[in-house]
């Protein structure tokens, strides 16, 4: 097993027990005591892949989603030191494979593809040079945005926090270091969205200095650091797919609501 194989955790459900695990050969995992701030323990019981359910990678207490931080168009690169953000329920948090059924409101989503970075501990008013020291490590987030509404205006926390909106996983990456990550999003197979973390107008360590500055981000909170564009619509049936060098592939679809 390579390094950074052995880095790759995931949070599971089997049994109606939440466990982390290890990723082993052929989708097989073992199964782990403890958590990833505290240390783990191995245990003897492996689980084919079908056996258990992909559980978002953190128990967090809050998604803080950063808006528009790539370039659009001929739009200026200049790095932006306030950052536009907003918060996600906890809710909204599903797992790898989870199917998200949509509200009455929205017919679609836009799939916005996004690196997610985990928070170790307690961090509030961070100065730059601490940035490095409260990172956990690095997930896969899409974050959904609610759309073909028949609201004619539709809250933030509408189009942000329905279930659902915020599929993650399926694993957290236990390597903290900064660093540039390839992100490229599909829909069927077919490649929406292309672009790396090092085209970011807020980078990470201004992401989480303003943030902090604002308000405290607890251990297993996630940070998601934005999409390049463009953001594509996803209907219900289809089948969308992030993929984040280093962190493996998010696959989730959404259905229509009932009725």
């Amino acid at each position: 097993m390579s390094e950074k194989e052995e880095k790759l955790v995931a949070r599971v459900e089997y049994e109606q027990r939440v466990s982390y695990a290890r990723v082993l050969e052929n989708q097989t995992i073992q199964l782990l005591d403890g958590d990833p701030i505290h240390g783990f323990s191995e245990t003897a019981v492996t689980l084919d892949e079908g056996m258990f359910r992909y559980l978002p990678p953190t128990p967090a207490t809050k998604v803080v989603g950063i808006g528009k931080n790539y370039p659009e168009g001929e739009e200026a690169t200049e790095p932006n030191l306030t950052p536009s953000f907003f918060l996600m329920s906890p809710s909204a948090m599903v797992g790898h494979q989870a199917t998200t059924r949509l509200p009455p409101v929205f017919k679609s989503v836009l799939v916005e593809g996004e690196l997610g970075v985990v928070i170790k501990k307690q961090a509030r008013n961070l100065k730059p040079s601490e940035v490095q020291d409260v990172i956990l490590g690095y997930t896969i987030v899409n974050d959904f945005s609610g759309r073909d509404s028949y609201l004619e205006k539709v809250p933030a926390a509408v189009k942000k926090s329905s279930d659902g909106f915020a599929p993650m996983g399926p694993f957290l990456h236990l390597d903290p270091q900064l660093r540039d990550f390839e992100i490229n999003t599909f829909i069927d197979g077919q490649k929406v969205q292309s672009g790396n973390t090092r085209d970011m107008l807020s980078d990470i360590v201004q992401c989480l200095c303003y943030i902090t500055s604002i308000m405290t981000l607890e251990p297993f909170d996630v940070v998601s650091t934005g999409t390049p564009t463009p953001k594509p619509k996803l209907w219900p049936g289809q089948k969308v797919q992030v993929r984040i060098s280093e962190l493996g592939e998010l696959a989730n679809e959404i259905i229509a609501h009932d009725g």
